[in-house]
């Protein structure tokens, strides 16, 4: 079923088709209406779905997209940023960034690292070095003239 909305550059009163997929599929006049109201993106897209191509992960909350997306491996989030805008999305949103932070960082969680987050981002701090984020640590002390947590130097 299919009810296209009214635009306030048609004169064209907007009409409702009633088709099954099948009819959809053959039903000409239909689909102009659909590309005329819509665009050809969303004919394409009720195309797909007549054809049995349906994206099922994209319609999953984002909280379970997140959550699968975290047990993937650095590079594999890398590659599904690029499949599509949606994924390009969540794969450089902080959300997803700051529970990988989270997970596999040793420095502390600090205030003054939250802060430094909000600025740079958390995927920009997860690969930032230590040595470098400690640097960054001491400027935002300084700039600040709060107190900023740096953990100690590792040597090897």
């Amino acid at each position: 079923k299919i009810v296209p909305p009214t635009r306030a550059d048609s004169h064209v009163p907007p009409y409702e088709f009633k088709n099954t997929y099948e009819e959809f599929k053959h039903d000409d006049r239909c689909q102009s209406e659909i590309v005329r109201l819509a665009g050809e993106p969303t004919l394409n897209y009720l195309l797909g779905i007549e054809e049995g191509r349906l994206d099922y992960i994209c319609r999953i909350p984002r909280e379970a997209q997140i959550r699968i997306i975290l047990n993937l491996d650095l590079e594999d989030i890398q590659r599904l940023g690029r499949t599509c805008k949606m994924f390009r999305e969540l794969c450089h949103s902080c959300e997803l960034w700051e529970r990988i932070y989270r997970r596999y960082s040793e420095t502390p969680i600090t205030p003054e690292l939250e802060m430094l987050a909000a600025e740079k981002g958390w995927r920009r701090l997860f690969f930032t070095n230590k040595l470098q984020l400690q640097m960054q640590l001491r400027r935002l002390k300084k700039h600040e003239g709060g107190h900023a947590f740096v953990t100690e130097m590792e040597t090897a």
